[in-house]
């Protein structure tokens, strides 16, 4: 039988998904439902991010082979970097079953490759960020871009000989992004034997229900899998932790709703990265499926202010924007709305300096939110425009999160 193609697709679902990389090459096409609108804007956003650094090249010749297949694009592509082409756009890279289509194949010169006095370097052009940032500091750059750059790196290296020393990609703002390929060899390795034995069939794995699940179109598949089995995901937030789960043992729903937590605290049955928070929360929210009753727990304190602001934050992250940061605030028992709008995208850095302004002269309020968006949001255009860092820290210790602090 032949073996199926194994994409640089694949190895960017596997990092979010395991069992999605499975169903892509082995589930059956029936089940799969529609895909999700918002998928769709991503999709659409990406091409517009090529288009748009295409067309900031200007002169720049450029091949483009994006409107071919694979059987076509794969010598098509062979005969241009033998021809020492400058640049080819959506260029196809194969080796037995393993296919891959770079955004960009870039000549360099100053190392000889199999076609002469130069090399070619894959590159891809993404609608966000490569290099994730944690408390102002680069911490990481992403791992399903960068096992994407190092499957066409492999794949490249055996048809022209040599292999880019740096790995990079053209991020959502225009921006060249480099990390070292060398921080990701070993697990990039382990990922793609993984990644070839799922796509093959020779193994298969289990869903992993969680909230990224609604946007896949596996996702009636896999709840309903979870449904049957009473698989622990069925438990919010439990997620890939459910595999430390079941090796010691609780394998069910019920399983946690009657679990004696003690248990599993101490080995040998100690979960690793799994502590007694976790697992009360565990046990509360199995209890409430398996029950069917709602469980009502103790009230809450909330901090005291003059002002209470319920605030929220509206962005597109498809253009890495924020457009909105809207407050409800309740003062002296009456209520006011207020919101700062950017109504296009040359409006940003304005609303942002405004609301800024507005943090910096708010006195004696409490900032109610849900999740980490609007703090980590703030961080992210305090950055981007070099806003005051002591006004962020003041919203900072006056955000009281709803999520983190009551659920």
């Amino acid at each position: 039988m032949a073996k199926k193609q194994l994409t640089a697709t694949d190895l960017y679902n596997y990092v979010k998904c395991a069992h999605r990389v499975y169903l892509d090459s082995n589930g059956d096409p029936k089940e799969k439902g529609e895909v999700n609108l918002f998928v769709k804007l991503l999709w659409e956003k990406g091409l517009q991010t090529e288009k748009e650094y295409l067309e900031s090249l200007g002169d720049k010749k450029v091949v483009d082979l994006s409107k071919k297949s694979v059987k076509e694009t794969w010598p098509e592509t062979r005969q241009y970097m033998e021809e020492g082409a400058e640049l080819i756009y959506q260029a196809c890279l194969k080796y037995g079953f393993y296919v891959g289509r770079p955004d960009l194949l870039l000549r360099h010169v100053g190392a000889s490759s199999n076609f002469g006095s130069y090399y070619y370097e894959p590159i891809d052009i993404k609608a966000g960020r490569g290099w994730e940032i944690r408390d102002g500091k680069y911490r990481k750059f992403k791992k399903h871009y960068a096992f994407q750059i190092l499957f066409y790196q492999m794949l490249l290296g055996r048809g022209q000989g040599y292999t880019a020393r740096v790995g990079r990609i053209i991020n959502v703002e225009g921006e060249i992004e480099e990390f070292d390929p060398l921080t990701f060899k070993d697990e990039f390795g382990q990922a793609l034997a993984e990644v070839q034995k799922l796509v093959q069939g020779e193994e298969t794995s289990e869903p992993v229900l969680g909230g990224r699940c609604f946007q896949c179109e596996w996702f009636k598949h896999c709840r309903a899998w979870v449904d049957k089995t009473s698989d622990p995901t069925a438990v919010f937030f439990v997620g890939k932790s459910k595999f430390r789960l079941k090796e010691v043992g609780l394998r069910e729903v019920r399983d946690l709703a009657e679990m004696d937590i003690s248990k599993y605290l101490e080995p040998p049955l100690k979960i690793p990265g799994v502590g007694e928070k976790s697992l009360v929360r565990m046990k509360q929210r199995a209890q409430v499926l398996v029950d069917g009753k709602p469980l009502i727990r103790k009230g809450y304190s909330f901090p005291e202010a003059s002002a209470e602001i319920y605030f929220d934050i509206e962005d597109d992250p498809t253009r890495g924007l924020v457009y909105l940061f809207g407050l409800l605030t309740k003062e002296d028992g009456e209520f006011r709305y207020r919101y700062f709008l950017a109504r296009n995208p040359g409006e940003e850095e304005g609303t942002a300096r405004e609301f800024w302004a507005f943090l910096e002269n708010t006195e004696e309020a409490v900032y109610y939110v849900y999740s980490h968006k609007e703090r980590s949001t703030l961080k992210h255009v305090q950055e981007k425009y070099a806003l005051d860092e002591a006004t962020l820290e003041k919203y900072r210790l006056s955000e009281f999160d709803l999520y983190s602090g009551l659920i």
